[in-house]
């Protein structure tokens, strides 16, 4: 059959200045079969371009925004915060949060619920205090070390019997079919507890990202990559918290995540900034971006 080409140029969702200026990107990519977009619209506002010199002056440049149009009676919802990767939205969250200004992260979770960054800091939190319970159990095998739900019954078991944490009972034990997995564990521990004694912060956590085998197992998974680079900026955000702080300590840093952890994101309802990546913004449309 014959072959033609359909071009959908109409738009009725932007304005003509948004069109303008997509236009005008677009026709530097190669290989394009070409189009121009236009609308009935009219031009609408114009579009306002600043560059910041780091993602932290990005973020304060979006704070000082977002206020300024709520004082002009904006509602938060209305607007719409998008970036290019989920890990993007770390910096943007903390100056939020900071400034005191309700987010939701649409189609998405908030930087410190994700999965991936959750196990960072269980890792992290064995370093600080290997007596840390909770963080033991979530990742004691995970990545997986072989050792299933029963050796994990009877951990708990021999830990409770001898009035001591899972930490304690880990390293005193012996036999069951997951002690090897299990003294793997311990020794991981104990060495990062060694290595991350003489370190910067950041440099900590980068090592116990490799260590750890985080990085190798989302690394394998096939949607992984995102998670990879939240990992990678969990570093930055160690990096940033040492700048900012009297106190650069792991601890401090732990701490500080949980703040900003259990601070949850806006409930439903209320007027909340809208954050998302341009992927999740796809026919949605905003007073305001």
């Amino acid at each position: 059959g014959v072959r033609r080409v359909i071009r959908l140029e109409q738009n009725y969702r932007s304005h003509g200045n948004i069109l303008d200026a997509a236009n005008a990107l677009i026709r530097h990519n190669r290989g394009r079969l070409g189009k121009n977009l236009w609308t009935a619209e009219q031009a609408g506002e114009p579009i306002r371009l600043f560059q910041a010199a780091t993602d932290r002056e990005e973020a304060a440049f979006i704070v000082e925004e977002v206020s300024a149009l709520r004082r002009e009676g904006v509602v938060l919802s209305d607007i719409a915060v998008v970036y290019r990767s989920n890990a993007q939205s770390r910096v943007l969250e903390h100056a939020l949060f900071s400034a005191g200004l309700p987010y939701r992260v649409y189609g998405g979770m908030r930087f410190f619920e994700r999965q991936e960054i959750k196990h960072a800091l269980a890792y992290l939190r064995l370093v600080a205090n290997p007596e840390d319970d909770t963080a033991l159990l979530r990742v004691i095998n995970f990545p997986a070390r072989g050792i299933g739900a029963r050796s994990l019954e009877q951990l708990q078991e021999a830990a409770r019997q001898a009035g001591v944490s899972l930490w304690q009972a880990a390293v005193r034990r012996s036999g069951g079919g997951a002690k090897k997995g299990i003294d793997a564990f311990v020794q991981l521990i104990e060495a990062q507890r060694e290595v991350c004694a003489g370190l910067p912060l950041s440099e900590q956590i980068e090592h116990m990202l490799a260590a750890s085998g985080l990085v190798a197992h989302y690394q394998g998974e096939k949607e992984g990559a995102d998670r990879v680079e939240n990992l990678n900026e969990l570093a930055n955000a160690a990096a940033a918290f040492v700048a900012d702080s009297e106190d650069g300590s792991l601890t401090a840093f732990l701490t500080h995540a949980a703040l900003e952890a259990g601070e949850h994101q806006a409930a439903t309802g209320t007027d909340a900034l809208q954050l998302m990546t341009v992927h999740a913004a796809k026919g949605l449309e905003f007073h305001t971006v």
